[in-house]
Formats: C-alpha cells, sequence, structure tokens
C-alpha cells in the first residue's frame, strides 16, 4: 500500500508547488480559484511579467498529475495477489479524487491503467496469449503506453480531467472485472 498507493498522495503534493508555478509560467493565474462561477484566467500575450512563456492562443493545457496505477485495479481474480490489486484500485481512485481535490488549483490529475507489459517484473512471463486472454495476442510495448501519455500531455488532451485510460491489449474485456 506504501508503493502503489500512498506514495501517490505523498508524490503529488510535493509537486503541487511545481505544477503552480507551471500554471503561472504558461500565464494561468496562479492559486486557488474558488469562486462560484470564476474561471482561471490567463494572460496570453507571450512573455511578460513572472517570464510568461509564449504559448499559442489555442493550448489550454493546465498543469496534470498522471498516476500509473494497473489493470490489476479492476480485475475481479486475483491474478496478482489481493494486496497489489487493492493496492492498484486505491491508485487509480485517488488519482480520480485528486482530479476533484486540485481542481480549483489549476491542476489535472489522470490515470493510465496498463495491462500486461514488458517490464522487470514480467520477465519470464509467456509472451504470447489466446484471445481468451489478451484479446491483441501480445504484452503492451513502450509505444503502446507512450501514446496515452503523449495524448494527455498534449492539445489533444486539454480538456481531460479525472479520467483513467486504459491499455491492456483488450484483457479487462475477456477477464471477470468492473470499471
Amino acid at each position: 500500500m506504501a508503493t502503489n498507493a500512498s506514495s501517490v498522495v505523498g508524490v503529488s503534493a510535493a509537486f503541487l508547488p511545481l505544477l503552480d508555478a507551471a500554471n503561472r509560467r504558461r500565464g494561468w493565474e496562479g492559486g486557488r480559484v474558488a469562486a462560484h462561477g470564476h474561471a482561471r484566467q490567463r494572460r496570453r500575450e507571450g512573455f511578460g511579467e513572472g517570464g510568461v512563456e509564449a504559448v499559442d492562443a489555442d493550448d489550454e493545457r493546465l498543469a496534470q498529475i498522471i498516476t500509473v496505477a494497473s489493470v490489476s485495479s479492476y480485475m475481479r481474480r486475483a491474478t496478482a495477489g489481493l494486496a497489489y490489486n487493492g493496492s492498484k484500485a486505491a491508485a487509480a481512485h485517488l488519482g480520480k479524487m485528486l482530479a476533484t481535490m486540485l481542481a480549483e488549483w489549476g491542476v489535472r490529475s489522470n490515470v493510465i491503467v496498463p495491462g500486461l507489459f514488458h517490464s522487470a517484473m514480467t520477465t519470464g512471463v509467456k509472451d504470447e496469449y489466446g484471445p481468451d486472454e489478451i484479446p491483441t495476442g501480445r504484452k503492451g510495448s513502450a509505444q503502446d503506453i507512450a501514446g496515452i501519455i503523449l495524448f494527455l500531455v498534449g492539445k489533444g488532451g486539454a480538456y481531460i480531467n479525472g479520467s483513467v485510460q486504459i491499455s491492456d491489449g483488450g484483457r479487462i474485456g475477456v477477464f471477470p472485472a468492473v470499471y
């Protein structure tokens, strides 16, 4: 739980000043904006007071936290053990809670939920799978996860907050799971 869940809160809290600074550097009003109906304001004129970066007019990105959980978060079969599945479910939920909690501070929070990927943890685990295990027939690759990260941090992901992006080759669709 300390590694997979508590660390999500601790690391997120530690980076809040840097996330606020990133928003300010991009021209966004910093700090808490809690007034009902009051939108966060942004200066749009290139570099200026406070070192505002030159940002495209259509670039509405705010700083964000991306939590990496696991498809085990949603699996009802304890393929990796009760503690692992439970701690990853906690990580996914904490990532969603942070989206609500940090909204008035201008910080987005999203969750990536990878399935079985090539890693030190999966060394020695087979590489090919039947459609009843992983419909794509393989473990995930670096490109599979990189695409989701690039989407979330790019302009296309600017309106995404509080979401869970699953990259599991379809595994969650063939095992008993909740989502």
